[in-house]
């Protein structure tokens, strides 16, 4: 196992990282080329787009701020209130239920920015454009929808998102992949005692703490630094590319170096900008 790094090294590393990965083209395609779902002709266009957004937002698809979809990414609402909280414009977000029905309802969302702008959007869902894993939860779908289209309206980055398509739009749009996903990493590993041949894959206790020890080691970092910063130490211990990816003795390894940089950041009294 590799040294372990302070706080800051590996802070610095991640940055590095970041922007020789998503800003070289031909690290992007070589990234996509192990998801299902998208065609071979769009790979390049589609780097090229995931190249600009990071370059211009800091949207990133290995945080789940964008989702490729057939032959075109789509913004998440994660990706969206990344990019207005970066920003530093976004002052709040107010939603209101307008109509309830059967089957149905419409939310109302207001974005507020510093410069006195009011953004308004409305959302709705039905049993007839979610999938039936989401139509028990319509309000929510409703409010997630209204809440994107009024951050697309106050922060506009040019992409529809992924949340505000119907499951017929999803299904259509799909090429390649299941029905209704977005393209999905080949081999990953999800889900609670799965094995990878003879060996036990990480465990619902174990990712619970590592996520809570990442967030005492990098205490008062944004959420999304933390995210990086752990990415990064997945990808460069144990060559994965996702947490659930990892074996239990692979996740115990993880665990160790988390509260080895714990101990560090206490002793050396490390501090982000």
């Amino acid at each position: 196992m590799a040294e372990v790094k302070t706080v800051e090294q590996v802070r610095i590393k991640v940055a590095e990282k970041l922007q020789k990965r998503w800003l070289d083209l031909k690290s992007i395609k070589g990234w996509l080329k192990g998801y299902k779902g998208i065609p071979q002709e769009a790979q390049e266009e589609i780097a090229q787009q995931i190249q600009a957004l990071f370059a211009e937002y800091g949207l990133r698809p290995d945080l789940n701020h964008i989702v490729i979809l057939g032959d075109r990414p789509y913004v998440t609402r994660e990706g969206l209130l990344y990019y207005a909280r970066k920003s530093g414009e976004l002052t709040s977000i107010r939603v209101e239920l307008l109509e309830r029905g059967k089957g149905y309802c419409i939310v109302k969302a207001t974005v507020y920015t510093k410069d006195g702008g009011i953004f308004e959007a409305l959302g709705d869902a039905s049993e007839s454009n979610t999938n039936r894993m989401v139509s028990p939860h319509l309000i929510r779908m409703a409010e997630t929808r209204a809440i994107n289209r009024a951050l697309r309206e106050a922060f506009p980055i040019g992409l529809c998102s992924y949340e505000e398509l119907s499951e017929t739009d999803v299904s259509e749009r799909e090429e390649g992949g299941a029905p209704g996903k977005p393209a999905k990493v080949e081999g990953s590993s999800q889900g609670k005692n799965k094995t990878n041949g003879s060996e036990k894959m990480i465990s619902d206790s174990q990712l619970k703490y590592i996520w809570r020890l990442a967030k005492e080691v990098w205490e008062g970092v944004p959420q999304e630094e933390i995210d990086a910063t752990l990415h990064e130490l997945v990808e460069r211990e144990f060559e994965k590319q996702s947490l659930k990816e990892l074996t239990s003795r692979e996740a115990s390894q993880l665990i160790d170096i988390l509260k080895d940089l714990k101990n560090k950041s206490g002793e050396d009294n490390f501090q982000f900008d």
